[in-house]
């Protein structure tokens, strides 16, 4: 038997071919295309997910900014007070603390103060302004001389232009005036 090389038998064989393809195409579309469309689902699905999660999450964090703002709060506030140990221990110095210390039956100072340092380099970093300032939020008002007095009962020596150059100095926090020819001075409101 002989096959023809014609036209027809071309056509015929294209034909063939292209029904062989489509039919191959046809299966592998039905294997990939659930997976596509399963894929995309999936993502689908995801998307909604992560949609959910950040609702939940933007509705805990509502619920805990109030908490946390105060938790800031008190994370500042318990730096400034840890810095206000720090200067009253360096007024002080060691001897006092270490009265003080063995005085507290409480245990409070032993189980509170954390320093990283000696009492007498807590001292030396004690400025004269600082001390002034806690002297002044104990007696409100006073003359330099007391000033004076006050540092010397902790062994702080400190002269009366150095006291008068602190209070040029820092403007913002003290204020001065006089009163039947003696001076006075004070911290102005809100300095602590």
């Amino acid at each position: 038997m002989q096959i023809s090389n014609g036209p027809d038998t071309q056509k015929k064989i294209n034909q063939n071919s292209t029904n062989f393809i489509d039919k191959i195409l046809t299966l592998l579309y039905g294997l990939v295309m659930p997976l596509l469309t399963d894929a995309q689902r999936a993502i689908k699905q995801r998307l909604v997910a992560a949609c959910e999660r950040v609702r939940e999450l933007r509705t805990e964090q509502k619920t805990l900014a109030s908490a946390y703002e105060r938790y800031n709060l008190l994370q500042r506030e318990l730096k400034q007070q840890e810095k206000r140990i720090d200067k009253l221990a360096g007024l002080i110095g060691p001897n006092l603390f270490l009265a003080a210390e063995l005085e507290d039956n409480s245990g409070l100072i032993i189980d509170t103060v954390e320093t990283h340092t000696t009492i007498d380099q807590l001292r030396n970093e004690l400025s004269l302004w600082e001390a002034m300032v806690e002297y002044l939020a104990y007696a409100e008002e006073a003359r330099i001389q007391d000033v004076q007095t006050f540092l010397e009962g902790f062994k702080i020596t400190a002269s009366r232009e150095a006291i008068e150059s602190a209070l040029k100095r820092h403007p913002e926090t003290f204020k001065a005036r006089k009163r039947g020819g003696t001076k006075f001075i004070s911290l102005k409101k809100g300095i602590e």
